[in-house]
Parts: structure tokens; C-alpha cells; sequence
């Protein structure tokens, strides 16, 4: 239970800082949120939900550390999976640490050290190793900022348990030039200013959530340069539908040729699989169904 209240404490603490592993999203390099999910998350108090991947990074953070320290010989500490710190310059940007390591024969300071479970489908190990995601190394860099590091690492643990650890020296050129946006979008937080929507994946749906109320008394004037966007937008809805329905179309007729084989042999060496999955009954009940795929083997 007091573990639980501890987390509960830190995403609420979390919400009036700039955590490290979201500067990435704010300097508009992140893959997965952009500006606007992060000034969601602080002014609306929208969380990342807490999924499977997540809970099993969590999990795993432990045996990849000890698996780090075995690997490098350096000692590292556990500061706690709660423990925020706070930039001793920039009041607003902090970060947690994975561990800190306190001694190594490289180098004669402390560093963070940022631990990664890489899943299958980020396996290209060779360039893991020359140069990790973007992402990761402005959260690493971050880390190190706010403890006034000269350096830090980050490790990655890819299937088949095989590790992957880099040391990164402090840029301080790259943080200088960040500081400016960051110190923006913070101004924008205690503003309550949302920034604009971007390319992020989650941009449509955040900025539902951010403006999901109506004022009917309330008409804007909008400019001509948008009468373009508005016909590209009302064409790509247009294809999206006929393309949607050409696609359903041609799954019919490979379902009907297919009927209940479980699959079928094409003749460049791939298979058509129509294998059948159970969808668990929480609200509804429990069904089951096929999916149509195209693979390289019967598996």
C-alpha cells in the first residue's frame, strides 16, 4: 500500500515539474508524444497509462542494473524509484534516476545511468551501440544536467539477455540551446497556453481532450491559406473511406478462397494465415475470431 502512495505522490509531483524523459516530446524529438501530450499531462493532469510494458519495465529494472554492474565492475546506488531531484538553475525541470553510478575506473565523478528492456522490435543492436534513440540520450542528458554530471550511461538489455551500454560525455551546447524551448513551454504551462498541435502520434486526440468544450456565443475567423488544407483534408478522408472499402473488399474474397483453412500457400513462399484468436469477455462476452495476415512462415 505505502508503495503505491509513494508512486501516487511522484506522478502528482511529476505534474508540476518537466521530468527528463518528457524534454524529448518538447524539443519536438520524441516518437512517441509531442508539446502538446506534455502540456496535457501537466495542466489537464492526463497520465500515461500504466501498461504492461511499462509495469514489466519496472519490474526488470532491477535485474538489468545488477546485470550492468556485473558487466562494467562500477558501483552504482539505487536512489529510489520515487526520488525526484530538482535542476539546481531551472526550478521547473528535474528527473529520476534509474541508478546512479558512484564509481568506475573510467571516470572519477558520479554519473546517471538510464536502464532500457529494448523489446523484439527494436533488435538492430549494431546501431543501439554507435548511437542509441534520440530520445533516450536527451532524457540521459537531462539526468546529468540536473546533477550536475560531466557524464552518464545508459544500458540496454535486447532479447536473448544480451546488453548493450554506452557512456555519453555532458553536451552542454545541445542543453544551452534547449533551455530556451523548454523555458518556453513552461511559460505556456503556467499560462495556460497550449501549444500547437504538431506531428506527434497522439496529436488528434490530445487536442480533443484540451479543447473538449464548446462555447455556442463563439466564431472565429479563418483564413484563406486554410481553404487549401480544408480540400486536402476532405480528399484524404474520401480515399481513406474508398481505400478502406477496397480493402475490406479483397479481404472478403481472400477469406472466401481461404474459407476454413488455417493457411495458405502462395507462390513466392509466403502463407496467408487465418488463425483463429480469443478475445477475452470483460464487459461482453468472451469471442473469437480470425485475423488475415501475410507471413514468411507457418507460424
Amino acid at each position: 500500500m505505502s508503495n503505491i502512495m509513494e508512486r501516487d505522490e511522484w506522478l502528482a509531483k511529476r505534474r508540476v515539474y518537466l521530468g527528463a524523459s518528457e524534454v524529448a516530446a518538447v524539443l519536438g524529438m520524441s516518437p512517441f508524444a509531442g508539446q502538446l501530450d506534455v502540456y496535457a499531462s501537466k495542466v489537464m493532469g492526463d497520465r500515461i497509462s500504466d501498461n504492461d510494458a511499462m509495469k514489466y519495465g519496472r519490474d526488470v529494472e532491477g535485474a538489468i542494473a545488477k546485470m550492468y554492474a556485473g558487466k562494467t565492475g562500477r558501483e552504482i546506488k539505487d536512489l529510489g524509484a520515487t526520488k525526484f531531484q530538482i535542476h539546481p538553475d531551472i526550478p521547473f525541470l528535474g528527473a529520476t534516476l534509474d541508478r546512479l553510478i558512484v564509481s568506475s575506473e573510467e571516470h572519477d565523478t558520479e554519473g546517471p545511468l538510464e536502464l532500457k528492456s529494448v523489446g523484439a522490435r527494436f533488435v538492430d543492436e549494431e546501431e543501439w551501440q554507435e548511437d542509441p534513440p534520440l530520445h533516450y540520450q536527451i532524457q540521459t542528458q537531462v539526468q546529468m544536467s540536473v546533477i550536475g554530471a560531466s557524464w552518464g550511461a545508459l544500458a540496454g538489455l535486447f532479447p536473448g539477455y544480451k546488453m548493450i551500454h554506452k557512456d555519453m560525455d555532458f553536451d552542454k551546447e545541445f542543453f544551452n540551446a534547449a533551455v530556451p524551448v523548454l523555458e518556453e513551454f513552461w511559460h505556456r504551462v503556467e499560462t495556460k497556453n497550449p501549444p500547437p498541435v504538431d506531428g506527434s502520434p497522439k496529436a488528434l486526440e490530445t487536442v480533443k481532450r484540451v479543447y473538449n468544450r464548446v462555447d455556442p456565443s463563439k466564431m472565429v475567423a479563418l483564413p484563406t491559406s486554410l481553404l487549401t488544407t480544408i480540400s486536402e483534408w476532405e480528399t484524404l478522408k474520401k480515399q481513406a473511406t474508398e481505400t478502406d472499402k477496397q480493402a475490406k473488399e479483397i479481404e472478403a474474397r481472400l477469406r472466401d478462397i481461404m474459407k476454413d483453412a488455417e493457411f495458405g500457400v502462395l507462390p513466392d513462399g509466403r502463407f496467408l494465415s487465418l488463425k483463429e484468436t480469443t478475445r477475452k469477455g470483460y464487459i461482453v462476452s468472451e469471442s473469437k475470431y480470425r485475423t488475415l495476415r501475410v507471413t514468411k512462415n507457418m507460424k
